[in-house]
């Protein structure tokens, strides 16, 4: 018994000292891993205005993902539309990592072609983009300062989805991971001032380019996309009664996979997109 006394008056004295203690947390230095880029004006080839604006879609997407920090147009020391053109000193002079340049031109059929480069500043700086390297005994121009580099031809109404293509190959290059600012999301839309209430809506994952894919009377919940990006599983309340429908987002097929009666919701894909889990 005095053994147990002995011991709980440690414990206590322990606590004692501990909340008699001051607590110091010391902050020496704040991190902020947003890391500074460019993403210049893409120079316009054509007549009149530019059919798009595009690099502030890119500038967005890479802001978004909370790695990266593009430059304001107001800050940048200058605008070139070609790598050869980067002054790197003066980029680095203002901190910037990476700097992408390019131009969008008019093609045949109402079409343009967008190019467009990924410049390593540092790698640039160093080699004033002009380093070489030995390739079968002979020197020969190295771009190890260009990071990617590629031109394309698309349409007006693929502008926003290209520009969302080069903001996934800036952050895999620059970060070594795949980028995913061409996923859509789903989502259910409610105004109980219309007659159909709920709406099974599709965007691009900022929320432009929103379409419709169902409206209805009842609820309709718990969207998932299955793994190819092809078709969503959702639970409705059609006929007042809650059922789970899978559909496809580009032919408006649907079919009905779970109507059992009582609970049927929260569908889920497997990983293959050939099971449904579901709660019953």
């Amino acid at each position: 018994m005095k053994l147990i006394y002995k011991i709980i008056l440690v414990c206590l004295t322990c606590v004692s000292l501990s909340a008699n203690a001051a607590l110091d947390i010391v902050i020496t230095e704040g991190v902020d891993s947003a890391r500074p880029v460019a993403i210049v004006p893409f120079k316009w080839l054509g007549q009149g205005r530019a059919p798009s604006e595009l690099t502030s879609v890119v500038a967005a997407d890479l802001r978004r993902s909370g790695r990266f920090s593009p430059v304001p147009v107001f800050s940048m020391p200058q605008t070139p539309s070609v790598a050869q053109a980067i002054n790197y000193q003066q980029w680095a002079d203002v901190g910037v990592e990476a700097v992408l340049v390019g131009t969008i031109k008019p093609y045949p059929g109402n079409r343009f072609i967008v190019g467009f480069e990924l410049v390593d500043v540092v790698r640039g700086q160093l080699t004033d983009g002009k380093a070489q390297m030995l390739r079968g005994g002979v020197l020969v121009d190295s771009n190890a300062h260009l990071l990617d580099s590629r031109e394309t031809v698309i349409t007006a109404s693929e502008f926003r989805q290209y520009a969302h293509r080069i903001s996934d190959i800036v952050y895999e290059k620059l970060t070594g991971q795949r980028g995913a600012f061409r996923t859509k999301i789903a989502y259910v839309l409610v105004n109980n001032k219309k007659e159909y209430t709920h709406r099974l809506m599709i965007a691009d994952y900022d929320g432009h380019n929103e379409i419709e894919i169902l409206s209805s009377k009842e609820p309709l919940m718990s969207p998932s996309w299955s793994p190819d990006g092809t078709k969503l599983a959702y639970a409705s309340f059609e006929n007042k009664r809650q059922q789970i429908f899978v559909q496809d987002i580009y032919t408006q097929k649907r079919r009905k996979v779970s109507a059992f009666k009582g609970i049927n919701s929260a569908p889920r894909w497997s990983h293959d997109g050939k099971k449904l889990a579901m709660v019953l």
